[in-house]
C-alpha cells in the first residue's frame, strides 16, 4: 500500500448487546512473490442496540444535523468506523457517505 487505507473490514452480526471479545488467528499477507511480516492484536467490540450509520448523532433521525456534521467533515480520513461521519466505515468522508446520507434523509 502506497497510502493509508482499509486493508480488511470485519462485518459481523450478533444478537446480543455489550462487550465481546474479538480474536483472530491464523492470520497471513503476501505479495506477489512471499508472506509479508503481519501483527495482528486482539480487541474487544462494543455492541449497541439499533445503529443506524447515517443517524450521526443518534437522535432517531436523519435530517439537516447528521448532513451537517457529513459536510462539515468531507474529505476527512480516520481509522475504518472510528468517526460518526464516516458513514461507510471506509477510513474517509467523500460521495460515498454523502450517497448514503441522502439515500436515508428524513427516515
Amino acid at each position: 500500500m502506497t497510502e493509508p487505507g482499509s486493508l480488511v473490514i470485519i462485518h459481523c452480526h450478533t444478537e446480543d448487546i455489550g462487550l465481546t471479545p474479538l480474536h483472530l488467528y491464523d492470520m497471513g499477507i503476501t505479495n506477489e512473490t512471499k508472506y509479508l511480516q503481519l501483527t495482528v492484536n486482539d480487541g474487544m467490540i462494543q455492541v449497541y442496540g439499533e445503529y443506524y450509520p447515517w443517524d450521526c448523532n443518534e437522535d432517531g433521525y436523519c435530517n439537516y444535523i447528521d448532513v451537517s456534521l457529513v459536510v462539515s467533515h468531507y474529505m476527512n480520513h480516520c481509522a475504518p468506523g472510528f468517526e460518526v461521519w464516516d458513514i461507510i466505515e471506509d477510513g474517509v468522508c467523500n460521495y460515498l457517505d454523502v450517497s448514503a446520507l441522502v439515500s436515508h434523509l428524513y427516515t
